[in-house]
């Protein structure tokens, strides 16, 4: 079966990351091919250099899947023939129901699809219900396990990493001011401005004033090599999020046991429990944060036991990157009836 996955986003982010990893697992599978948006993306070397062929187009033949990776290039579900099978995999939290009401995706591609493939419960449950047949999966996502798990700095101030678009409902300027009530913590900030320029040029002014000036650090988009290189660095990964889902990013730090503090938006709790694997506050309570990221920040002993913890989640657990693609791979054979 030939898989050609189709996206109209290859920037450096959730979920072309991850179709790189899962196409890249793939490749022992099955003939795969990618369809790019029109001019690629900061992502089509990575495709390239894993020896996945990237075409304007694709002849599709009878008994071919089309894997459509996130809901905004849903449309093309429309227009299949019969004959070519098909997957939709659904990123997108609240946010995606948006493409549907603004017309920018239809809501029938959803019922469309052969198979649509969540990667949270609470996506297919609370979100996306009414849009909804009987076609529907969750497949938790997975993440590839580094080699080797650094220990953190053994001494200076305690560093915080966050790596995601720079996007008001990433809540990082949330972060900002919590990092500003926890003294003995610097700030590294990962991730691109280009999605909302005005929000991200704020929080660079906010991260000049005073209590913050000197202890953030804005790096701008990192690759993967960066991104682990960063968390090695860091004690602590913030994620403050207002909507989303058990990001990547999230996984990345578990993964390198780090110790995690998030928000309780969406589907977190599916994941992650409070006080056994990260630490956890309500949406939009920056005194809550701030109190946690003062806990972690304080016990060196607390992170230690999260992050270890955290690890196991995704090392043989619900994130088990072979597990995550064992399912991907069976949902693939449902959409083609096999």
């Amino acid at each position: 079966m030939r898989v050609v996955a189709v996206t109209r986003n290859l920037s450096r982010s959730g979920s072309g990351i991850a179709l790189l990893r899962l196409l890249r697992a793939l490749r022992s599978r099955h003939p795969v091919e990618l369809i790019p948006p029109e001019g690629g993306g900061e992502l089509s070397p990575d495709f390239a250099a894993a020896d996945i062929p990237l075409q304007e187009r694709a002849v599709l033949r009878p008994g071919d899947l089309v894997l459509v990776n996130s809901i905004i290039g849903a449309d093309v579900l429309l227009d299949l023939t019969p004959g070519i099978h098909s997957l939709l995999w659904v990123h997108e939290p609240l946010g995606g129901l948006d493409y549907i009401r603004d017309g920018v995706v239809s809501p029938e591609a959803l019922k469309r699809a052969g198979r649509v493939v969540f990667p949270t419960r609470w996506q297919a449950e609370r979100v996306y219900a009414p849009l909804l047949g009987d076609n529907w999966s969750v497949v938790p996502m997975g993440l590839p396990l580094p080699e080797t798990v650094p220990e953190p700095p053994a001494d200076g101030p305690v560093r915080v990493f966050f790596s995601g678009m720079l996007v008001p409902r990433k809540g990082i300027d949330l972060l900002l001011e919590a990092v500003r009530r926890v003294p003995g913590t610097e700030l590294v900030v990962a991730g691109t401005d280009a999605v909302a320029p005005d929000f991200a040029a704020a929080l660079r002014h906010t991260a000049a004033e005073p209590g913050l000036a000197g202890r953030v650090i804005f790096t701008g988009p990192l690759d993967e090599a960066g991104i682990w290189r960063e968390l090695a660095r860091s004690h602590l990964f913030a994620f403050p999020s207002r909507d989303d889902l058990v990001t990547l990013s999230v996984l990345e730090a578990m993964a390198l046991a780090r110790c995690v503090l998030v928000t309780d938006y969406g589907p977190v709790r599916e994941s992650l429990i409070h006080g056994e694997n990260v630490l956890m506050s309500p949406v939009n309570d920056v005194e809550a944060f701030a109190a946690n990221l003062a806990l972690a920040a304080s016990d060196a002993a607390l992170r230690r036991r999260l992050g270890e913890a955290a690890r196991s989640v995704v090392a043989g657990g619900r994130h088990d990157f072979t597990r995550f693609v064992d399912a991907m791979d069976a949902e693939l054979h449902r959409a083609a009836g096999r």
